[in-house]
């Protein structure tokens, strides 16, 4: 089973030159909604996965983990 590694798209957003409401403003979420999932809270849906990848500018497999 694959999953994602949400603990790394956090770390992911922490090193970038990005604030997490910049990413959840590129990604179509509010800051709210993205602090929800980074901290485990709210479900990651695969569309958003693919919308936050692409607001930080990283291949969809960045955070794959087999499990």
């Amino acid at each position: 089973m694959v999953s994602v590694d949400v603990e790394g798209i956090k770390r992911v957003i922490a090193e970038s030159e990005k604030t997490q409401a910049q990413v959840a403003r590129g990604s179509g979420l509010s800051p709210a909604h993205l602090w929800l999932i980074v901290n485990q809270r709210r479900r990651l849906t695969a569309t958003t996965y693919a919308r936050i990848c692409k607001a930080l500018n990283v291949s969809m497999t960045s955070f794959l983990v087999d499990k």
